[in-house]
């Protein structure tokens, strides 16, 4: 037996689905995308379900935190050749290659590349991809050093921060090691999204968890934190050279 179930984890309140089987132990499971499903022994009672998720909060959350918005892509890659739809925080450009001396611009709706052999779709890939980290650490850099400040009054310490392709989560944060890492993709998405990303993970600087305390760090610099962490589902397919 199913059902959807609704518990307050203080920072947030999740929907699960609650099923009764014949099971001896609890069983809890975060599919990617969010969706959290709960299996149970029959004499279990939904009230002692809800305690035991209850319980978890810390784990749940930072679960969801790695899995609700986990770029996803069906079906093959698309290549990196002239035409194809790119974005770029938050904006589509076309793709557009030509024959020409290397180099990769943006002009109002177009992502330019230039290169001597634009058929070479693994050359046109990696100009990109050169293109694109500059983009990273220029857009990550700025918004790091616009949020940092009010962290450092808190003695937060000044991190490092490094560029990868990631398939599970957005960021995170080494505090031990001062180092924040931000997914690439992340330049898909609009400013203001970026900027929620890279204050959670600077955050992480001071609250190595995903307490309410942590949480009440976050809401202090942005109100409307929950607003701009939903955007990135509209990220899901969504590719980086």
């Amino acid at each position: 037996m199913q059902n959807q179930r609704t518990v307050d984890l203080g920072v947030r309140t999740v929907t699960y689905t609650l099923t009764h089987k014949a099971v001896k132990r609890l069983n809890l499971r975060v599919k990617p995308g969010g969706e959290i499903l709960l299996s149970v022994p029959h004499r279990l009672s939904a009230a002692a379900a809800d305690r035991f998720l209850i319980s978890k909060a810390d784990w749940l959350l930072r679960t969801l935190e790695k899995l609700e918005h986990v770029p996803e892509r069906e079906g093959p890659p698309i290549p990196w050749q002239d035409g194809r739809t790119v974005l770029l925080l938050g904006k589509s450009f076309r793709l557009t290659v030509s024959k020409g001396t290397p180099a990769v611009w943006t002009e109002e709706d177009r992502l330019h590349v230039s290169l001597p052999c634009p058929e070479d779709e693994p050359q046109v890939r990696r100009a990109l991809a050169a293109f694109w980290d500059r983009r990273c650490r220029a857009v990550f850099s700025e918004s790091l050093e616009r949020q940092l400040p009010p962290l450092l009054a808190l003695g937060a310490e000044r991190p490092a921060l490094t560029l990868r392709t990631m398939t599970s989560r957005w960021g995170s944060c080494s505090w031990a090691r001062g180092r924040i890492t931000l997914n690439r993709l992340l330049l898909a998405a609009p400013m203001e999204t970026v900027d929620y990303v890279v204050l959670h993970e600077l955050c992480h600087l001071l609250r190595h968890d995903h307490s309410p305390a942590f949480y009440a760090l976050v809401e202090q610099w942005m109100p409307d934190w929950r607003r701009r962490r939903a955007a990135l589902k509209a990220l899901r397919g969504a590719e980086c050279p």
